[in-house]
């Protein structure tokens, strides 16, 4: 006998959308409708977005009220955004008044200030504004009588009105820089760059032409600010901002901060393309950006990093170059951390001329900067570019003092100062490497025997016969060195009391501690994940939520992670005297 089939359960009648928010209008709870049916499924959304175009075109509802309702808000509710998200697919199909419109807009724009959705709702206002002829006019001429209120929709109208008219909206870009609005005339310049602009040759010709006589004494800084961006966006190329007749020079000159922000971001944007006239231009006026100005030194810093390896590398060098040195003490090397992982990792030779360029110049920021691209970028993936280091010209005294700022600043990468001690001593007389020679056994060998023994060892089997003859002279003077310490025996007046080892134990301890909670402020792993401390035990265990809503039990199993810490000898012995000598070495500089 067959069984019947089980009854299915009955389903929900589809949502009657146009009842529904009739409902939600006449109860005033409208805009909480909205904000709930943002988080639903593509083909009910689109039901539902149909559903309120239809009732708002008819008169039934009024859905630009619930926007201008949300701008006097302040931006501070929960479905501030989720709100905007839904009108974004449903403005330009909106029949409503273009000033109340503007009005909504430019209220949620201004509420919505400082976020990066604040102006969700500008291109959506461009393409009602496209929808029906007279729009973009309209617009305009309301911006013209009250520019403090409708300014910022002026790029959009703009826009609406090049589909729409492309000849007659080009002579009104033109013919509106001669406002004298200042509030009016940033939003104004900033439109030209609109790539509509860009791509007819004469229109941009025209613009340039234009823009160059209105900045002609002004010296407002947001203006001048879009009047760069204007300058890239319609000259792609920027002849040294020259050819098109625009002095690039000359706006940044009279601009501030905004403006050099500004430069230092299309320069980021156009590193690979941008001229070496160009970048010349701004990246001397890029020393003028102030320390305190951390979003312009990151695209100071990607623009260096766009132009390695690109033609204008020269003079993104010679910015970084004078900018530490000018700012030494207020801006770190990590200001500038892409770039300087960049040369080490991708321009090898480069990295080793600069390295022996930075050292010799006795600049504290520049050698630290050396230090830092070595500490941070030198491994496995990115050897010391010992060939490059050796290629450079250098006289007899020069070869000695870059050894010796090496043994400095590099002192705890042992391995690195003996890579870069080698090279220099590669070419040099018998009389200079005999002092390179010096270093090398000290303070390097003398405090760091363990890992540099070996290294130097296996260094000595492909090196050429004078270097080798200085690691075997090095090895054996410190092999004598230690026996001279054996043959002393134990000096009872030298033993440090129980209370010295506990300070130099603590004072060890809280240098590690240091540098743990340093590398984890830093690591982009603890940034992405949780951290637990597990008391005891070999595993860890929580739950997770699966697919079908019930918890599993996971397990991970702990792993063990160690490192080793090569200490200086001296560092236990006279650390007062090591700290010295290293100091001397990283101070001192060349007598030109």
């Amino acid at each position: 006998m067959t069984k019947p089939a089980a009854a299915l359960p009955p389903s929900d009648p589809p949502p009657d959308h146009p009842s529904e928010i009739e409902a939600a209008a006449a109860a005033g709870t409208l805009r909480a409708l909205i904000a709930r049916r943002y988080r639903d499924g593509d083909d009910e959304r689109r039901d539902f977005d149909n559903a309120l175009v239809n009732l708002h075109n008819r008169g039934s509802i009024d859905a630009v009220a619930v926007l201008a309702e949300l701008g006097r808000s302040g931006g501070q509710e929960n479905d501030f955004f989720d709100i905007q998200l839904v009108f974004k697919d449903v403005l330009p199909r909106m029949m409503a008044e273009i000033a109340v419109v503007m009005d909504a807009v430019c209220g949620l724009v201004r509420a919505g200030e400082g976020d990066t959705f604040a102006g969700v709702l500008v291109d959506p206002f461009r393409q009602f504004c496209a929808v029906q002829p007279g729009r973009a006019d309209e617009a305009l001429r309301l911006i013209r009588e009250d520019a403090p209120r409708y300014a910022l929709l002026y790029p959009a109208v703009l826009a609406a009105g090049l589909e729409e008219d492309r000849a007659g909206w080009i002579a009104r870009a033109i013919d509106v820089l001669k406002t004298e609005e200042m509030v009016f005339l940033r939003h104004v310049v900033f439109a030209l760059t609109r790539p509509e602009l860009a791509a007819d040759e004469d229109a941009r010709a025209a613009a340039l032409s234009a823009l160059k006589a209105r900045l002609v004494g002004l010296a407002d800084d947001d203006v001048l600010a879009s009047a760069v961006r204007a300058i890239f966006a319609l000259d792609p190329v920027v002849q040294g901002a020259r050819g098109s007749g625009l002095l690039l020079d000359d706006v940044l000159a009279a601009g501030g901060d905004a403006t050099l922000h500004a430069a230092i971001e299309c320069l980021w944007l156009n590193g690979r393309t941008a001229p070496p006239a160009v970048a010349a231009v701004v990246f001397r006026h890029g020393e003028r950006i102030k320390p305190a100005h951390k979003g312009t030194l990151h695209r100071a810093d990607m623009a260096l990093y766009a132009s390695l390896g690109e033609p204008c590398e020269n003079e993104a060098l010679a910015f970084l170059e004078r900018y530490l040195v000018a700012n030494v003490g207020s801006v770190e090397p990590e200001a500038f951390q892409h770039s300087l992982r960049k040369i080490p990792n991708q321009h090898p030779a480069l990295f080793g001329r600069l390295l022996v360029k930075w050292f010799l110049s006795g600049e504290r920021a520049l050698c630290d900067s050396a230090r830092w691209m070595v500490t941070n970028s030198v491994g496995e993936a990115a050897p010391m570019p010992v060939d490059a280091i050796a290629g450079v010209a250098l006289e007899s005294g020069e070869r000695i003092f870059v050894a010796r700022k090496a043994v400095g600043w590099l002192f705890f990468q042992p391995k690195a100062a003996a890579e870069v001690v080698l090279a220099v001593m590669r070419d040099a007389d018998s009389k200079s490497s005999k002092i390179i020679e010096d270093h090398l056994f000290d303070p390097l060998l003398i405090n760091y025997a363990g890992p540099l023994e070996p290294f130097l060892r296996e260094a000595g089997k492909s090196a050429p016969a004078s270097v080798k003859r200085r690691i075997n002279s090095a090895l054996k003077r410190w092999r004598a060195h230690i026996d001279a310490v054996k043959a002393a025996g134990a000096i009872k007046e030298l033993w440090p009391s129980e209370r010295e080892r506990a300070i130099t134990r603590q004072r060890f301890a809280d240098e590690s501690a240091a540098a743990m909670r340093e590398a984890e402020a830093n690591s982009v792993l603890l940034s992405a994940v949780s951290k637990s401390v597990v008391l005891y035990g070999r595993a860890s265990i929580h739950s997770i939520r699966g697919p079908d809503g019930k918890n599993r039990r996971a397990v991970t199993r702990l792993q063990s992670h160690s490192f080793t810490i090569d200490v200086p000898s001296e560092d236990m012995v006279d650390p007062f005297g090591l700290d010295y000598k290293l100091r001397f070495m990283r101070v001192e500089k060349i007598r030109r």
